[in-house]
């Protein structure tokens, strides 16, 4: 796998991460009011056994300020494909 392709197959990732936790937001628990000011660039991933924590911050018009999330999305819950699926080890 070159450069371009980690970075697309992360961006992806990312992609599918903002749209699972705003169509699920209970799996960003106390953060879930969140789900709209959520916007993908503000996600940085991190793979783990559990899954995919998604963590950052995110302006909130709510509060005029930046609040931070930090939540974990099961992997089973991403549609992996050929790169993805490599780089997740699924």
């Amino acid at each position: 796998m070159n450069l371009e392709q980690i970075i697309e197959t992360y961006n992806d990732l990312r992609s599918q991460a903002c749209l699972i936790a705003k169509a699920e937001p209970e799996l960003m628990g106390k953060e879930a009011w969140l789900k709209h000011a959520l916007w993908e660039t503000d996600i940085t991933l991190d793979f783990t056994a559990s899954g995919v924590r998604c963590y950052g911050n995110t302006f909130s018009m709510q509060t005029q300020d930046r609040e931070d999330f930090d939540f974990i999305i099961p992997i089973s819950k991403f549609n992996l494909e050929g790169a993805a699926h490599a780089m997740l080890g699924a």
